[in-house]
């Protein structure tokens, strides 16, 4: 019985996926509500596929608007990985990167520094070697959380390592990169420095037309 809940389990979570893609959050959430009994009856609650589960649905929330939701249940989801994993280690840093970017979109920029401080505080070039996204991306989210709240040489230097990072390991043809590329030209924006902006933000437009399409949303976020 348990074998035949689980692909049933994985169906709903890939459906959940899907509904939030097309912006049908509440959709989302049903999806990963229904699966969650199953994944709790395969594999219990404390697995870490069941965690992940569980990421994706503090993000429907989140993104649905109910950060209170989301922001809880991403703690439990920290709290649960740390007791399992100790602190050092990549789902932690997923954890605490989704938790400070939640409390920095609802303007609590002091919880949100906690848990970027502490995100950046667990990286070192192991991290950069096994998992490079997960580095890049915590860069990436801090330098744009600096340039929120106006610090701008950090936000210049960490928003800047993302790009470099982001070309070194996956070269320019990538999304990441182009977000990266993007951000930059918003800080020169923000700074008055319109000639740099415009270079960066024309770089990102050309690329995520001829890699994504014009029509998609990061290429119109561009």
């Amino acid at each position: 019985v348990s074998q035949s809940r689980y692909p049933y389990a994985k169906s709903l979570q890939v459906l959940a996926s899907f509904y939030s893609e097309v912006g049908y959050y509440n959709q989302a959430i049903d999806s990963v509500n229904k699966a969650l009994p199953l994944f709790n009856k395969t594999l219990g609650m404390d697995h870490h596929l069941t965690l992940e589960l569980l990421s994706d649905l503090a993000l429907y929330y989140i993104r649905s608007g109910q950060f209170s939701k989301g922001i809880n249940i991403n703690l439990d989801v920290l709290h649960k990985r740390e007791n399992q994993l100790g602190t050092k280690n990549k789902d932690c840093l997923i954890s605490l990167n989704n938790i400070a970017q939640s409390y920095c979109e609802i303007g609590d920029y002091d919880k949100a520094q906690f848990y970027y401080g502490r995100a950046i505080n667990l990286l070192d070039s192991s991290y950069l070697r096994t998992w490079p996204n997960i580095y890049i991306t915590t860069y990436s989210n801090y330098g744009e959380f600096k340039r929120i709240i106006n610090y701008t040489d950090s936000a210049f230097y960490y928003t800047n390592k993302a790009l470099q990072l982001t070309r070194q390991y996956f070269g320019i043809n990538n999304e990441r990169y182009i977000i990266s590329l993007n951000n930059l030209g918003q800080f020169y924006f923000d700074h008055g420095n319109y000639a740099l902006s415009k270079q960066y933000h024309d770089s990102s437009v050309t690329i995520s037309s001829a890699l994504l399409g014009e029509n998609h949303p990061t290429s119109i976020l561009c």
